[in-house]
């Protein structure tokens, strides 16, 4: 006899966003795909950064705030340029 272990089903909203994030395109992405395609970070961290100034600013889309990819990617080229240039 095998034994059955339930194990719960991904989330879908976590799947969907992280399927966007790692999409090729300018798009716009809701929070969870957002700390993902900036370094997989815990949704309180990534609401830290999102605060921080010079952070892309969210879009309004719904009832949900989204941010741009592309905005994105750029910003987490700059910070990593300006922290190496800090080392």
């Amino acid at each position: 006899m095998t034994e059955h272990t339930e194990q719960s089903a991904p989330d879908l909203r976590l799947v969907l966003s992280a399927l966007t994030a790692v999409m090729d395109g300018d798009r716009y992405l809701d929070a969870t795909a957002a700390a993902l395609v900036i370094g997989n970070l815990a949704p309180a961290t990534f609401r830290q950064i999102a605060s921080r100034a010079g952070f892309p600013k969210a879009v309004k889309i719904g009832k949900g705030r989204k941010w741009r990819r592309r905005e994105l990617l750029d910003w987490a080229d700059r910070e990593r340029e300006r922290q190496n240039h800090a080392a």
